[in-house]
């Protein structure tokens, strides 16, 4: 006889195992509540536009001599970031014999003679060359800026326009990531 009522025992202790299982979901009744975790990521991606390319034509150096030239370009420049801001770092692309001076904030041009001409890039008034990436606002909610957030005037500074005749061309690569 006791033999029977520990094996009856048995059986309940798996029912209600069992019943736990059922209702881990919610509970059984005139109303059941549960829940999910819903979680959702949305990618960091940035975005760079309205830029476009600078041709200064015939500077003459008698007339503006050791004085700078600064030109800012007539378009703002758009940063999109799906975070709201975003890193900014140059390079310059191979194009002559060129470099970045980082403690000077310019980039060092030369031209087919050899003679080199100091320029400096901001974005707004921040330079760009810089050591380490600044980080501006951007927009976070639209591609074109249309918010007004995100929007930043390029300028290019001459600093040494009394060289020699020639064609000094840089082409300087921007890149945008999200911060």
């Amino acid at each position: 006889m006791m033999r029977s009522s520990f094996v009856l025992l048995c059986c309940n202790s798996l029912f209600i195992t069992t019943s736990f299982a059922i209702t881990q979901d919610g509970t059984v009744g005139s109303s059941s509540t549960a829940n999910i975790d819903a979680a959702f990521e949305v990618t960091r991606v940035a975005n760079l536009s309205n830029l476009s390319d600078v041709y200064i034509g015939n500077i003459d150096p008698s007339s503006h001599g050791a004085k700078t030239l600064t030109i800012t370009l007539p378009n703002l420049i758009c940063f999109y970031s799906s975070t709201g801001s975003a890193n900014v770092a140059t390079n310059l692309l191979a194009s002559r014999s060129q470099s970045i001076d980082i403690n000077s904030n310019t980039a060092k041009l030369k031209s087919e003679l050899g003679d080199t001409m100091d320029f400096r890039l901001q974005l707004g008034s921040q330079d760009l060359f810089v050591s380490t990436h600044p980080v501006f606002i951007a927009s976070s909610s639209s591609l074109t800026c249309d918010d007004h957030m995100g929007e930043y005037p390029l300028t290019i500074t001459i600093n040494n326009t009394r060289v020699r005749a020639g064609t000094y061309k840089a082409i300087v690569d921007i890149s945008v990531t999200p911060n």
